[in-house]
């Protein structure tokens, strides 16, 4: 037997057979070695996927979640207030050559209050107790000895220096009839002023503060006007000033300042009606008490919580044409507010004399200095020591007890 012929056709059987298994082999570790490249490929997208979806998770959970509000900044609310303004002046006085008609002829309606102005430029809102009438008709009240009444135009005196509002509930508000109280409602309105009279309330809103302004005539109606005495039903004008109070809080009112035209004229201590009606509005929820009708200074007090001035005086005066005396003030409160609710309170007076001439009156309130100034904030201190009230040289006002 010839083996080479046996061997050779083995060998080549052999060699095909490695030759195919090579190539399957090649042909499997191409594949192994691609299969790795597509899963990282498909990891690495995965994975950037997996990172946007952790990233946008992230921002809506920075969005969702609440996120501390800034504390509000406190609001201030500044008012300034005068006494008695008299824009005009009774029949009886006008043949006398400075009477105030005739001192408007002269010198026009920027005059009179030129130098309040700057002080009431400095607040949010300022307020003068508006004695007398204006309009052009009507018949004078002959049951009454004085009759106030100016003109319409008069009002500029008040607008032209930056006075705000009116309280206008007095024993002077009708003494040309019904027709001169409403007249004058709508002279003042016209040009833009609050009126606060009677029930009427005025209210207006300051840095986002509601404030209302209420007027009460301690004469109001029935009562004997002609003896400028004290009204005797003091009941009735506690539910008129407490219905009033309750009707500005039902409408929102953050801060009310109470106008009350009471006491006995020139009388330098508060009467025993005009404290029980003073803490009466206080209780009842007024924030600052004004009061009116003595034409001089009286005592000021601290009580439960609020401020209460019994008579600022005269300011403006036309109804007396050389008056004794010339002491007044300007009252200028701040009143803090946190969250809408107050939370503090100040005063300061600015001592003023209601003529700048002592011979005659000019009807030009000009600040007090020097021995005027002391004597107007000695005479306070003296009427207030028993409230609890201390008013230092600048003018603050100390709460002593």
């Amino acid at each position: 037997m010839n083996h080479s012929k046996v061997i050779a056709p083995a060998i080549l059987v052999l060699g095909i057979f490695l030759m195919t298994s090579c190539g399957q082999a090649e042909q499997s570790e191409n594949t192994v070695a691609s299969a790795p490249v597509e899963m990282v490929t498909e990891a690495v997208a995965n994975d950037g996927l997996a990172e946007e979806s952790i990233q946008e998770g992230v921002a809506s959970d920075v969005t969702e979640a609440e996120v501390p509000a800034e504390p509000e900044a406190p609001v201030v609310i500044r008012i300034s207030a005068a006494g008695d303004c008299t824009l005009g002046n009774d029949v009886k006085q006008s043949g006398i050559q400075n009477c105030f008609n005739n001192v408007y002829k002269e010198n026009g309606a920027d005059y009179f209050l030129s130098n309040a102005k700057k002080y009431f430029e400095e607040d949010n809102l300022t307020i003068v107790n508006l004695e007398g009438t204006l309009t052009e008709g009507g018949e004078p009240d002959p049951n009454k000895k004085w009759r106030f009444r100016g003109k319409p135009e008069y009002v500029e005196i008040l607008t032209g220096a930056s006075v705000e509002a009116v309280a206008f509930s007095n024993n002077h508000c009708r003494d040309y009839g019904e027709d001169s109280y409403t007249d004058t409602i709508t002279n003042v309105t016209d040009a833009g002023l609050l009126c606060a009279s009677e029930e009427r309330i005025a209210y207006t809103e300051q840095d986002g503060i509601k404030i209302a302004i209420i007027a009460v005539n301690s004469a109001f109606r029935g009562a004997d006007t002609a003896s400028y005495k004290e009204y005797p039903d003091t009941d009735f004008l506690k539910e008129l000033i407490g219905g009033l109070i309750a009707e500005a809080k039902e409408e929102g009112a953050q801060l009310i300042l109470a106008n009350l035209h009471f006491g006995i004229e020139l009388d330098k201590l508060p009467s025993k009606q005009q404290i029980e009606l003073a803490h009466h509005a206080v209780d009842y929820g007024a924030d600052v008490v004004l009061g009116h009708h003595p034409h001089v200074l009286q005592s000021m007090e601290y009580y439960n919580g609020a401020y209460i001035a019994y008579s600022l005086g005269n300011f403006c005066f036309g109804g007396n044409t050389k008056p004794k005396n010339l002491d007044s003030v300007i009252w200028q409160q701040e009143f803090v507010f946190e969250g809408g609710e107050m939370t503090s309170q100040s005063v300061k007076i600015v001592p003023f004399l209601i003529s700048s001439t002592t011979d005659q009156n000019d009807y030009c309130p000009v600040e007090a200095e020097g021995k005027d100034a002391k004597r107007i904030m000695d005479k306070l201190n003296d009427y207030s020591k028993e409230y609890g009230i201390h008013i230092t040289e600048d003018g603050t006002v100390e709460v002593t007890e």
